[in-house]
């Protein structure tokens, strides 16, 4: 009889500190949980991939800190453009590919079947900033259905920064993708919002 009174008030005891401890350090054990989650996620599937290499990501973390913490917490979502040029000045090596990409059917309805995506490509594979994931390119254009626009290497991009290559793209991109069904962001449009 003991032995269960000790087992239930041993539980009892558990349970409330459990209670208490959550209580007090609920702000602090959500942000854990959100750390450990992110990490995680960049350790087993950003990472996994041949377009950037774990080289490539230790790279990016001693040459552009903010890039590699961009990437690494999964905020390059709508920031496919700078994202991908960052990385390809960064490492030097790769292409930055425009494709339009069919809309899921939770984004805004602006009237348009498509949007504007850009992808990282090297070695074949795509690091895609929707996802934070790394596909080969021929998959990654059947998941989003695309329409490619062009692709851009490397020595395309070396001497610009990244003001002068969005105002180089800029008209006939928007020309493209007025005929092509395909919404683009609009630098005047967020300026103004």
């Amino acid at each position: 009889m003991t032995s269960k009174i000790a087992i239930i008030a041993y539980t009892i005891i558990c349970v409330v500190g459990s209670l208490i401890f959550l209580k007090v350090f609920k702000k602090a054990v959500f942000i854990f949980s959100e750390l450990l989650t992110e990490r995680i996620y960049f350790l087993i599937c950003t990472k996994k991939g041949k377009a950037l290499s774990k080289k490539d990501f230790e790279t990016i973390r001693k040459v552009y800190k903010d890039l590699y913490k961009v990437i690494a917490t999964q905020n390059c979502i709508g920031h496919c453009y700078s994202v991908c040029f960052d990385i390809c000045k960064t490492l030097k090596k790769g292409s930055i590919e425009f494709i339009a990409v069919k809309k899921f059917s939770f984004e805004k309805d602006d009237g348009k079947d498509f949007t504007m995506h850009v992808l990282y490509i090297n070695n074949g594979w795509a690091f895609d900033t929707y996802s934070s994931r790394q596909y080969p390119v021929e998959k990654l254009h059947k998941i989003y259905k695309a329409k490619l626009y062009k692709v851009l290497d490397y020595d395309s991009i070396r001497d610009k920064s990244y003001e002068e290559f969005i105002d180089e793209q800029e008209p006939e991109l928007a020309k493209w993708s007025a005929i092509n069904d395909c919404y683009m962001f609009d630098r005047k449009e967020k300026e103004e919002t």
